[in-house]
């Protein structure tokens, strides 16, 4: 959201009218409700779509409620070009109503949700998924989903685009992506390593550019009596990688960690920089 924010920003510095069409999640709204506010500068349109809603795989990438508001919202504010941060929660269709308006697309893929449902290739476990195999994946993602993914005999079986035999649901997840992203003018990859990951989908190298995500240096001022110091800021929970921080931080000892935040491996945290003697790695707390 930062990262959309900072674009955002960029954009009208630049002189061009920027608008942002996003999904919300209030419960107390009605489902679908369209509402218009601003972000200073930033005018955005929202439609509440809760998850519940959901009650087929499809249903988690494609939502022809989404696709009505978006179309209203194109007729409305006649974009000459779209750049899509994520569809989680919104509609791969929205792609689809793009270039049938001929409108131009750019994509950035902010982590693996085209690949994965749950976004991380990080299974219940914390196991690092590194090879995608659609029937594991299926009991992966009923502890997310458990209504859709309960009955693996009830589903039927076809070959996915990897050539391997899969979960219908999940195969169609995975040719929707593939011709979605497809469709797209230009995809932008804040890594080569995502950029690699995401060609395992069969995509041409070319439609991919690495593009790291930038940050407005302008708009830090350091304190000159400040001699500077790392700060994580989030939640402290097993795949933000903190371990490999504080692991890190033990062989740089001139260089003070603050980790603010707080979560359920706190306490395992704590107890590998005592352990590690990295004195110099403060928890801040939320």
């Amino acid at each position: 959201e930062l990262h959309a924010r900072s674009v955002a920003l960029g954009l009208l510095d630049h002189g061009h009218v920027v608008g942002v069409f996003t999904r919300t999640g209030d419960a107390v709204r009605p489902a679908y409700e369209v509402t218009t506010g601003s972000d200073g500068r930033i005018g955005i349109t929202r439609i509440n779509h809760l998850f519940a809603n959901d009650q087929t795989v499809e249903s988690i990438y494609k939502n022809a409620r989404v696709h009505e508001a978006f179309e209203r919202e194109l007729d409305e504010f006649r974009p000459d070009l779209v750049h899509i941060h994520h569809l989680t929660g919104l509609s791969t269709t929205l792609i689809e109503a793009l270039k049938l308006r001929r409108i131009p697309v750019v994509l950035t893929l902010h982590d693996f949700w085209t690949i994965c449902p749950r976004g991380q290739r990080i299974h219940p476990d914390l196991t690092i998924c590194e090879t995608i195999d659609r029937e594991r994946c299926f009991a992966c993602l009923g502890g997310l989903w458990p209504h859709l993914f309960a009955d693996r005999a009830a589903e039927r079986t076809i070959v996915d685009i990897r050539g391997h035999l899969a979960p219908d649901g999940l195969a169609e997840w995975d040719r929707n992506m593939v011709y979605a992203l497809g469709l797209c003018d230009l995809l932008i990859s804040p890594s080569e390593f995502l950029r690699d990951k995401v060609l395992e989908m069969g995509l041409r190298p070319r439609r991919i550019e690495v593009l790291p995500n930038f940050v407005d240096t302008a708009a830090y001022y350091p304190s000159e009596d400040d001699d500077g110091y790392a700060l994580y800021v989030g939640r402290l929970s097993p795949e933000k990688g903190l371990d490999t921080l504080i692991r890190a931080a033990a062989e740089v000892p001139d260089l003070p960690i603050r980790i603010a935040g707080t979560g359920e491996i706190e306490s395992e945290l704590r107890g590998l920089a005592e352990e590690l003697g990295a004195t110099h790695v403060t928890f801040e707390g939320f």
